[in-house]
């Protein structure tokens, strides 16, 4: 109703662009950006909450605010929201381009996903199955070459 009465809109790309993740850092910041800080800027690939973390960077550590430190930070609040026997089943879907919606080993995971595609937090599930966000879908996929072995 509120669409049709023109008084509620639908967002459904919340993605800064370069000019204003630039803009959103020199503000938290009130100085400008050095070029590593720049480049930096550019792995957060327009979401709020990793420009943020850049604005918010000492450029000393500002190797530290690369996308990975807010994709670790959303998959160990994910994993630790399952429970401890589907974590490592839900890290290695992150192998799949798609994740199907049917996987019957992991209830608990697609139930997961579901919430988080409807919210539209870092899961799209606009596809036939659910798609990571990269930030979320690297983070899960360097756990698993780092606790799994080779085979």
């Amino acid at each position: 109703r509120g669409r049709i009465g023109g008084w509620l809109e639908v967002l459904d790309d919340l993605r800064l662009s370069a000019e204003e993740a630039r803009a959103v850092v020199e503000a938290v910041r009130g100085a400008s950006m050095s070029a590593n800080e720049a480049e930096s800027l550019a792995t957060a690939d327009g979401w709020l909450a990793q420009v943020l973390t850049v604005a918010r960077q000492r450029e000393s550590s500002v190797r530290l605010a690369h996308a990975t430190a807010v994709g670790e930070y959303l998959a160990a609040e994910l994993l630790a929201s399952l429970p401890k026997a589907q974590r490592a089943g839900f890290r290695r879907l992150a192998e799949l381009p798609e994740i199907p919606r049917d996987v019957p080993a992991a209830p608990e995971a697609l139930r997961l996903l579901a919430s988080l595609a409807a919210q539209r937090w870092f899961v799209d599930g606009t596809t036939r199955g659910y798609r990571l966000h990269d930030l979320l879908r690297d983070a899960l996929l360097a756990q698993n070459t780092a606790e799994d072995d080779a085979a």
